[in-house]
């Protein structure tokens, strides 16, 4: 029975050791060391060399490409509602095309402008469609080469119409 008391004795005491509020190795109020700003060096300036080897065609890619085909499209309403990229990004359904067929803005930096791709579409034309941009009043749509295949103009708060490269009207819509 002394065994039994023994450790009844010396549970009691280790739950009593546990309700004590500081241990010494986390009671320190110590701070972390403040980290260096970067640079820690001065920082030149100067004009960067020219790169070798840059392609002409990539390092104007900025400028107008007067080969792409181009729709004749009707111009927006007068006082058209202003476009914002980052009102436009996000899924668009297609219903010109077919009520399953699915745009999608992604608001990822690419060739042409922006990221764009879609699903279970049924024109050739909107299959092809791999990046988007805003022109003023405009949403332009182009496919993976870079050439334009549809405007759209903003009818409503969520819906925009127009026209594809090929004549065939395009709408799409939330």
């Amino acid at each position: 029975m002394n065994g039994l008391k023994y450790f009844a004795l010396l549970g009691v005491l280790l739950a009593a050791s546990g309700c004590n509020r500081s241990i010494s190795s986390f009671s320190q109020n110590t701070r972390p060391q403040a980290l260096l700003s970067s640079p820690t060096e001065p920082v030149t300036s100067g004009e960067l060399q020219p790169a070798d080897g840059i392609n002409p065609e990539i390092q104007n890619a900025g400028e107008a490409n007067t080969n792409q085909q181009v729709a004749n499209l009707t111009p927006p309403p007068e006082g058209g509602r202003q476009i914002t990229r980052e009102g436009m990004a996000g899924s668009w359904t297609v219903p010109s095309d077919n009520s399953q067929c699915i745009l999608i803005l992604a608001f990822t930096k690419w060739d042409g402008g922006y990221r764009a791709t879609t699903r279970r579409c049924n024109s050739e034309e909107i299959k092809t469609i791999g990046a988007w941009d805003v022109k003023g009043q405009r949403v332009l749509l182009f496919n993976r080469s870079g050439d334009q295949v549809a405007s759209l103009y903003s009818s409503s708060p969520v819906r925009y119409d127009g026209t594809t490269a090929s004549g065939k009207p395009i709408a799409f819509s939330r």
